[in-house]
């Protein structure tokens, strides 16, 4: 009876054993998966290529000088002060990186000017504050951007305009989503294995979703602003 029972705990084990390894092969294969799913996706309602229309509109080496204003978003993921500073902060900051990683644009700044009266409104009525403050402070170009309503921190969208000051021409307007494949992010567990937040960060596994979606955003604005492919007329 002993011998039986001694196979019996020796079966059990092997049974864990084979659980735990198809946990971690789903976990594995999901985040395997998500390394070939395009995460962005993007609709441009005017694109002019950008490095084309600075070359016609600007003297050649010309030090152009382009303010990215923070992004307008919803009111529980605004700026609360110096230490919060909000989703709009970070996407602004994230695209700011990512743009001078391409170096398509000469003098690239975050301006720090995070809110005024009516600036969400103005997204969809002209832009006319953002235009004025960035003209005021001797800028070429300026971003503004508005976040759609978060329904879930894997999935977000936002609509980005790239706007020429002196003459208010639109370069590119246009609507980005992100989606959030990475299988890390999306599940708990145990320190060992893989897909765990354990291993990641001491952050909230929601606070870390978002920020892996809010770079990914950050990502696809970059890339969907920079396209070679306009908008046909």
């Amino acid at each position: 009876m002993k011998h039986l029972h001694g196979r019996q705990k020796l079966s059990v084990i092997h049974l864990t054993l084979l659980l735990v390894l198809a946990l971690s092969g789903c976990v594995y294969g999901r985040y395997v998966e998500s390394l070939y799913q395009d995460p962005c996706n993007s609709r441009a309602y005017i694109q002019l290529v950008v490095e084309d229309y600075l070359n016609k509109r600007f003297p050649l080496k010309s030090p152009v000088r382009m303010a990215i204003i923070p992004f307008s978003v919803p009111a529980n993921l605004a700026s609360s002060g110096n230490e919060s500073p909000g989703l709009g902060n970070e996407l602004a900051w994230k695209i700011h990186a990512y743009l001078l990683e391409t170096g398509s644009i000469p003098m690239l700044e975050v301006f720090n000017r995070v809110d005024w009266p009516g600036k969400k409104d103005e997204f969809f009525t002209g832009n006319y504050g953002a235009l004025a403050l960035a003209r005021e402070a001797g800028y070429d170009l300026v971003m503004v951007g508005y976040l759609d309503q978060v329904a879930t921190p894997a999935r977000m969208s936002v609509q980005t305009k790239l706007i020429e000051v002196e003459s208010g021409i639109t370069v590119y307007y246009g609507k980005t989503s992100a989606e959030n494949y990475d299988a890390r992010y999306q599940r708990r567990g145990p320190w060992w294995l893989p897909g765990s937040f354990w291993w990641h960060s001491n952050e909230e596994p929601s606070q870390m979703l978002i920020n892996s979606t809010t770079d990914q955003l950050a990502h696809c604005v970059v890339r969907s602003l920079l396209s070679y492919e306009p908008v046909p007329n």
